[in-house]
């Protein structure tokens, strides 16, 4: 197009106004933008260039843009504490003491030396009381007897149990423990046979050790006293350990989330103490599953194993062709723990009159079938990952692992149910259990350690077919947030919707993201379709956490050994089998309700918990158990958890 000259001049003066306008200024040498509008194209044209050519200058005013220094927002994962035990307090029993009991019992002195006469008293009338009982008319009871060594002991206890013991006592001036003698009774015995084998039930016998005497020891006042109090203290701290665990999972990391289910220490002496065998009270208290019999029996049988075990340094790497000093101990774990078809293959290279140090062709196959038979990839290199399912785990390993089971067990309903879904985290897997028994199990990907998938447990409610992706506000900040402001339509190029806190659908090139903070005021979701990235469909259980399970278009993820990739959602292997399973209906049914392409939602029918778990040992139906690594590394920070509680109890002052 030609210009005539004054419409030149007039074009070339409002560009050298427009690019003086936004020319960037420099500050200590770095370049700053001269922005001073608050959302892009939402103010009138500053000069005549700007109505000549408004697309151009917002398109300049985004590149400029780019160039101021913005803080970097970020939302923070959940975070991992410094774990604290409760501390134990200096128990006062002083007041308990007999010189301050009220309420004794009273033998009535006789009449004549109860009252005092009166001349005033008629005859065949009962004379009132004009003096005190004499002290000597008082029965002192075995209670009373050993109370009077209270105000010279020296018992610490956790807060609460210090006040229900002293509060039961108050209310109920009775031993518990001793006889009329002031000697251990039976129950006494038999609670302290208890405490002693707590270490078989997952506990820690030392932490409920009273000093307890021999069978023909002879106590004296202050001895029985001591025993009588330390007892109860020790029976109330294993009732409550047995019910939820010595540690408060909550207190080790924002990613733990259990409700407050420990039994308090009123309720675990009241128990006691109504009648029947307090020792077997206690014992009921531990939790009643297939799977912690399991972990029990499995503890009790660590104990004998000592010799035979298989161990193939962790940095070890044998390639097709290598000759290699741990052939032999490969073919040795793969004759121990492959299938009958492979253990055989394996033993019948280990019999040949040379020993085998050499992967040849004939080897690598035997390897191969071995991974797959585990779910791994079936490359034919002993790698980390062949050698974790190869490998023994020490005995001393396994115990610590089979502890921190039962432990987190008892954060768990005493009774996980007949029917139920166990994402253990650890082994990437879920099973659904009905009637007590795996009626499937699929592998699932779960939150990449910088995304870690939380701990706890819930109820389905819903399936959902044809879903939308709601963006969580810590992806759209975190990920999402500088895409947007290097190209405001990035949502709207890939058929993300934008709704603002009216509820009113926008165009994400409207918003300046810019000024979009930790906090937006925006919600963002994915249209359903073959990208979404919830897939076909998802199984939601609300919770606070947003995490749910569903289908994804990246399949090719389930093929690894290791399956921590998401966002902290549990994606599954075959979501239409899981769907189905919950709903009680067919796969067929699943796939009509997703072919129809429409977004629709449907109720799950009747109660069915779902524990988004965290187990490193855990067993399977036959009772078997099964050991994997520790993945977030939350195996290292209960252990800890464990020290610093058993130290705290230990504590004398």
């Amino acid at each position: 197009m030609n210009f005539p000259p004054h419409a030149k001049t007039l074009k070339s003066l409002a560009l050298a106004t427009a690019f003086s306008v936004l020319a960037p200024i420099a500050i200590d040498g770095v370049a700053y933008a001269q922005v001073q509008r608050t959302a892009a194209g939402s103010e009138r044209p500053q000069n005549f260039f700007e109505a000549l050519f408004p697309n151009l200058v917002q398109q300049r005013l985004r590149r400029e843009r780019a160039l101021v220094p913005v803080e970097t927002i970020k939302i923070s994962a959940p975070k991992v504490y410094n774990y604290k035990a409760e501390k134990l307090v200096r128990m006062d029993l002083a007041p308990l003491t007999f010189a301050d009991a009220s309420a004794t019992e009273v033998t009535p002195q006789p009449q004549e030396a109860a009252f005092t006469a009166n001349s005033d008293t008629e005859v065949g009338t009962d004379p009132q009381p004009t003096g005190s009982i004499s002290p000597e008319y008082v029965v002192e009871t075995d209670f009373d007897r050993i109370s009077r060594a209270f105000g010279e002991l020296s018992i610490m206890a956790e807060p609460e149990i210090s006040k229900a013991v002293f509060d039961h006592y108050s209310n109920n001036r009775e031993l518990i423990w001793l006889d009329q003698e002031l000697q251990p009774n039976a129950q006494a015995r038999s609670v302290v046979a208890v405490l002693d084998d707590a270490d078989a039930v997952g506990l820690e016998a030392t932490d409920y050790d009273v000093g307890f005497p021999q069978r023909d020891a002879v106590i004296d006042l202050m001895e029985a006293a001591r025993l009588e109090i330390a007892l109860t203290i020790a029976a109330i701290r294993y009732g409550m350990d047995a019910s939820a665990g010595r540690v408060d999972p909550n207190k080790l990391s924002g990613y733990h989330d259990f409700p407050k289910n420990r039994a308090n220490a009123a309720a675990v002496i009241e128990e006691m103490t109504s009648g029947g065998l307090p020792a077997r009270k206690l014992m009921a208290l531990n939790p009643d599953s297939e799977y912690f019999r399991a972990l029990q029996a499995e503890l009790a049988e660590l104990e004998q194993q000592t010799e035979g075990l298989i161990v193939i340094p962790a940095k070890t790497l044998i390639r097709p062709g290598d000759t290699h000093e741990q052939v032999p101990n490969v073919l040795a774990a793969i004759a121990r723990k492959g299938s009958v078809d492979t253990a055989e293959t394996a033993k019948a290279f280990l019999a040949q009159s040379e020993m085998v140090y050499t992967f040849t062709p004939e080897v690598v196959e035997l390897v191969k079938a071995f991974q797959k038979e585990k779910s791994l990839g079936a490359d034919g290199v002993v790698g980390p990952n062949t050698i974790a399912k190869l490998t023994d785990v020490d005995p001393e390993t396994k115990r610590e692992r089979i502890l921190f089971a039962m432990e987190r067990l008892r954060w768990h309903p005493k009774d996980l149910g007949s029917r139920h879904v166990f994402i253990n985290q650890p082994s990437y897997t879920a099973r659904y259990v009905e009637d007590r028994k795996t009626e499937l199990e699929m592998r699932v990907v779960v939150g990449k350690n910088s995304n870690q998938t939380s701990f706890f447990y819930d109820e389905i409610e819903t399936v959902e077919y044809n879903p939308y992706w709601g963006i969580p506000r810590s992806i759209l900040v975190n990920e999402y947030l500088p895409k947007l402001r290097a190209n405001p339509a990035y949502l709207d190029e890939r058929g993300y919707e934008v709704t603002d806190r009216k509820g009113r659908q926008i165009s994400s090139a409207s918003v300046d993201w810019y000024t979009v903070g930790a906090k937006p005021p925006y919600d963002v979701r994915q249209r359903p379709g073959k990208s979404n990235a919830l897939g076909e469909l998802k199984i939601l259980f609300p919770n606070k956490h947003a995490i749910y399970m569903h289908d994804t278009p990246s399949k090719n993820l389930f093929n690894r050994s290791t399956r921590a990739f998401s966002h902290g959602c549990v994606r599954l292997h075959q979501p239409r089998e899981m769907a189905a399973a919950v709903l009680g209906t067919s796969v067929d049914y699943i796939g009509s309700r997703i072919a129809g392409g429409a977004h629709a939602s449907e109720d799950v029918p009747g109660n069915i918990p779902v524990y988004v778990a965290y187990f490193t040992a855990w067993p399977r139906d036959n009772g078997e158990v099964e050991y994997f690594a520790d993945m977030y590394g939350r195996d290292g920070r209960l252990k800890k958890a464990l020290e610093v509680t058993h130290a705290a109890r230990a504590a004398t002052s």
